[in-house]
């Protein structure tokens, strides 16, 4: 009977997140037809959202959103290479997008954002040789593979 009541509770708060990006992807869907109206009560009460990203790239935070809703999820997955494959892959997608559209509003967190983001991808795919119980040479291959990846995106 606890466990009914937690797995409810935890339904329920799993809803939050997607109901936020919800919200955030009706905002940007709205975005262009509200500024058209001139619908300045829109923009101040969203602007938390849209504030940081350079006209042009507003649907980035959904993007920037759901990248991070992504990272939250990964310790859920019970194997540590999977893992971290799996990180590897959400934050080499982030910096791709990022570097191709410049997205951020000041050049400097641009320039920022690729740098953490790399420097993420560059520890965790060192942090991965040293781990135990793991097929070292699958996940030397795949590593190898996810430089290359990057390398040519």
């Amino acid at each position: 009977s606890g466990h009914t009541g937690m797995v409810v509770v935890s339904v329920f708060a799993c809803m939050v997140p997607v109901a936020f990006i919800a919200l955030a992807c009706a905002v940007v869907w709205r975005l262009p037809q509200e500024m058209r109206n001139g619908n300045a009560e829109f923009l101040r009460s969203f602007a938390f959202l849209l504030f940081r990203f350079r006209l042009g790239c507003e649907g980035y935070v959904i993007v920037f959103i759901v990248r991070n809703l992504l990272v939250s999820l990964v310790p859920v997955v019970p194997d540590a290479a999977a893992q971290v494959v799996l990180m590897v892959v959400v934050q080499l997608a982030s910096v791709i997008s990022a570097m191709r559209l410049l997205p951020w509003r000041v050049q400097q967190a641009n320039v920022l954002d690729v740098f953490t983001v790399t420097c993420t991808v560059l520890l965790l795919l060192f942090g991965a040789l040293l781990m135990e119980d793991v097929d070292g040479s699958a996940l030397s291959v795949v590593t190898c593979v996810i430089i290359a990846l990057a390398l040519l995106a």
